[in-house]
């Protein structure tokens, strides 16, 4: 199911992370494009090679923490 545009239209500012390698990454493409046509204001940054919810694993991957910085600076 989706997301009527008129409900799209209303989203706030929205960062999408999401990995290259994930299952979940054309769902995450696709709702950034749905995103985007419906004027919102988006940005999906995407992260190679690396596990769903790779932010967990900040003491293991700098990558989580690479991640998090992003995620502070969009939401400055």
């Amino acid at each position: 199911m989706h997301a009527p545009a008129e409900l799209l239209e209303k989203f706030p500012p929205t960062l999408i992370q999401a990995s290259g390698a994930e299952f979940f990454y054309w769902d995450a493409k696709t709702f950034t494009d749905r995103l985007a046509a419906a004027g919102a204001r988006v940005t999906l940054s995407v992260w190679p090679d690396l596990p769903h919810v790779w932010h967990l694993f900040a003491n293991f991957l700098p990558e989580a923490e690479e991640a998090s910085v992003e995620i502070a600076k969009f939401l400055r």
